[in-house]
């Protein structure tokens, strides 16, 4: 639904951004290990620059009236370095995993586009967590936010896409 104007999404909108995801995806398609690492650590690290995380926090209460400032901005930065900590090395693009003795190779590929449903209780960090591993994994991903907090979540996947941009 339209938050402004309680209107229902038309499906043909949907559709557009599931093809457009789709091209996006044909493109990640192609990248090494190197870039997805780059292109998640470049959104992990917008979210968390002081401006960003500051902004994000701020928006998030004030739209949502969930939780508190200092714990939103406090939680934008541990969450997310967190994760970036714990996908920074994973290897997910090509040949993962090799078992001779079983005769077993894994081979990581992507999956194709992905819905993320965004709640209003985080909608300035699992955006950003939900695009670390798509990126990771060579996948699009379309948000969906919740009514309630959808400034945010736009508001974060802007500042993603700027991130993408210049990396």
């Amino acid at each position: 639904m339209d938050n402004d104007t309680n209107e229902i999404i038309p499906k043909e909108y949907v559709g557009s951004l599931i093809k457009r995801a789709r091209c996006a995806q044909q493109i990640a398609d192609s990248f090494s290990q190197e870039r997805v690492d780059d292109l998640s650590t470049a959104v992990a690290w917008t979210a968390v620059k002081e401006k960003n995380a500051l902004e994000l926090a701020r928006l998030a209460l004030e739209e949502a009236k969930l939780g508190d400032y200092d714990s939103k901005y406090k939680k934008i930065l541990k969450k997310i370095k967190g994760v970036q900590r714990d996908i920074k090395n994973m290897k997910s693009v090509g040949i993962i995993e090799t078992n001779t003795e079983k005769g077993i190779v894994k081979i990581a590929k992507p999956v194709g586009v992905i819905g993320a449903l965004i709640p209003c209780t985080n909608p300035e960090i699992t955006p950003v967590i939900k695009a670390m591993n798509a990126l990771k994994g060579r996948n699009a991903v379309v948000f969906s936010p919740h009514p309630k907090s959808k400034k945010t979540t736009l508001r974060t996947v802007e500042l993603m896409r700027q991130a993408l941009k210049k990396t």
